[in-house]
């Protein structure tokens, strides 16, 4: 795998605390970085996929009386045979 180098500013107070955190939890400010990015990238991504089913929910809402009275039947059935008497 291959690493770029990246340079970023930081406030004096942004880059203290990030230093004491780094340190109580026995990690370079790199690694700290790259944790950081990593969860900005897959809080993002969910983000994405959310913003997608939400489409995809207001695309099909209007064809959802269709499908709950295709699969109502199918449903009741499951519930009845799973639920204990």
């Amino acid at each position: 795998m291959s690493f770029q180098q990246i340079h970023t500013r930081l406030s004096s107070p942004l880059y203290e605390e990030l230093k004491t955190i780094a340190s109580d939890h026995q990690l370079s400010i790199s690694k700290m970085f790259e944790m950081i990015i990593k969860k900005f990238i897959e809080d993002h991504r969910k983000q994405q996929l959310t913003k997608e089913f939400d489409r995809y929910v207001d695309e099909m809402g209007e064809h959802s009386s269709e499908i709950t009275e295709e699969f109502e039947p199918m449903v009741t059935k499951k519930l009845l045979e799973d639920t204990e008497w």
